[in-house]
């Protein structure tokens, strides 16, 4: 379902320790870490693995790469009991990513992980208390607590990967407004300079770490080019750069040792290294490197990323003028179905029967020129012109509204999320079909299809919105003074 996984370096996990590791970190973990290439000595286990080891709260600023989340995830793991609930979100388009690096590392904690692109199985094994890791999407995760499966009240440890790339914010508002605010959080922004407000909404009070915890990403000046590849497709994009550019001598940079096996799979006799890269005509990242590292790369020879496409931002932040480098294939395809496509056309030109085609269109080359004739012809034939579409049918008239009446106001914390929450997870309410909400001293108004205001005021009457039972009525247009009074 996600491609082949990561290939680790090591059969025994106990075989391969070395060095003064932290004595709480699972020796599983701790020898995971030391074959993906890290030390106890290095930064990233003493800024992030030991704080998320003791259950602290970490904001990791790297690179948009899910590799160097490593090292936290681990002393996450290693502090999961097996009565917690992890959960982690990250963006639809970065689950296979993720899963890479988290598989291997739950399976070192012993721990049951589930990756999740829809809530069927998932719902399953969470309703029988066999999950303690789940992998998935904001989306995936709101249908759960929807179901009332994945209870957020419940989790002891929650992770929000590049959460900027969440489709909806409002999604992880619902998700997150009744999760237990001594649960752990591990924020891993996509920006390495993410705003004041992400951070303090999302992992207040963490500690911060990562390549760019003690200061912003400084620019290269060295000439860069990248390929936009998929993160999934590198092994292919690795394989046409080198044919591509067809170096006398080239080195493959990876993050770490783990990654690097990955590329050394497809570099054939070239030089794969995680660390600083020796001289060559052309150094290939296969992962995305850090500015210090870019600079070292840089130095060492003309230097190519292989770039998943929400890495764009970083790689302009980062570097100055980078230039692209077209990987071959697709111009190359297009090319080769525009000629079978020609030879098609040669082909019904010598054939016998184009009579009656003739005579249809004759009077066309007295009005047009007859290569703008052949070409409408073409784009009618082969799909590829715009299409005319029929006029759009006026739209309905917008229904009429309704406003329900809900005790519970400013005084009572309740704010506008608090019931939008309430009226979609509860009354399993259409959000397009929420209106204004106005929340008054006391009392809310929410509008809402005035068809539907009965039905929706009677579900929501008993239900607790902020730890208080609401009551709910039609609200009839009387300057509202609380319940029965006119």
């Amino acid at each position: 379902m996600f491609g082949p996984a990561t290939v680790w370096l090591f059969d025994n996990p106990g075989d391969v320790m070395s060095g003064n590791w932290d004595s709480s970190l699972p020796a599983p973990l701790a020898a995971l870490l030391e074959a993906a290439g890290y030390a106890p000595s290095d930064a990233a286990i003493r800024e992030s693995t030991v704080p998320a080891l003791r259950g602290t709260n970490v904001v990791l600023l790297s690179p948009p790469s899910a590799r160097y989340a490593i090292p936290a995830i681990a002393g996450l793991l290693g502090s999961v009991k097996p009565e917690s609930r992890v959960l982690v979100l990250v963006p639809a388009f970065a689950i296979q990513e993720w899963a890479d690096g988290l598989v291997p590392l739950a399976r070192a904690a012993s721990l049951t992980l589930q990756t999740a692109s829809t809530p069927a199985r998932a719902t399953r094994r969470l309703r029988e208390g066999s999950l303690q890791v789940l992998l998935t999407t904001p989306e995936v995760a709101l249908q759960l607590c929807r179901r009332s499966a994945l209870k957020a009240e419940s989790l002891s440890h929650i992770v929000l990967a590049w959460p900027e790339s969440f489709e909806n914010p409002e999604t992880l508002t619902q998700i997150l407004q009744d999760a237990n605010k001594d649960a752990q959080r591990l924020l891993v922004p996509l920006s390495p300079a993410p705003s004041r407000d992400l951070t303090d909404r999302y992992a207040r009070r963490g500690v911060v770490a990562g390549p760019f915890a003690a200061q912003a990403p400084t620019r290269s000046t060295l000439p860069v080019q990248y390929a936009i590849t998929a993160w999934n497709a590198r092994a292919a994009a690795l394989q046409n750069v080198l044919e591509i550019l067809d170096p006398t001598s080239a080195v493959i940079w990876a993050a770490d040792l783990a990654s690097a096996e990955a590329a050394r799979g497809v570099a054939g006799d070239m030089t794969v290294v995680s660390g600083d890269a020796p001289a060559a005509d052309w150094v290939i990242c296969y992962d995305i490197p850090d500015p210090l590292r870019l600079a070292q790369l840089g130095s060492a020879g003309n230097t190519v990323l292989l770039l998943p496409a929400h890495a764009l931002p970083y790689l302009e932040l980062v570097t100055e003028r980078p230039k692209p480098l077209r990987l071959s294939g697709v111009t190359e395809a297009a090319e080769s179905v525009a000629a079978a496509r020609r030879t098609r056309i040669e082909a019904a030109i010598e054939s016998p029967g184009l009579g009656n085609a003739l005579l249809a269109i004759a009077p066309l080359f007295e009005r047009r020129d007859p290569a703008q004739v052949a070409a409408a012809l073409y784009q009618l034939w082969s799909g590829t012109g715009e299409k005319v579409e029929p006029a759009a049918p006026a739209a309905p008239p917008t229904p009429a509204t309704a406003r329900v009446w809900v005790s519970g106001g400013k005084k009572d914390e309740v704010t506008p999320n608090d019931l939008v929450a309430a009226m979609t997870r509860e009354l399993r309410m259409d959000r397009t079909r929420i209106g204004k909400i106005d929340v008054r001293e006391v009392y809310c108004l929410v509008e809402v299809p005035a068809e539907d205001a009965e039905e929706v005021a009677r579900r929501m009457n008993g239900l607790t919105i902020r730890r208080r039972r609401v009551t709910a009525r039609v609200d009839r247009g009387v300057k509202s003074k609380g319940p029965g009074r006119r």
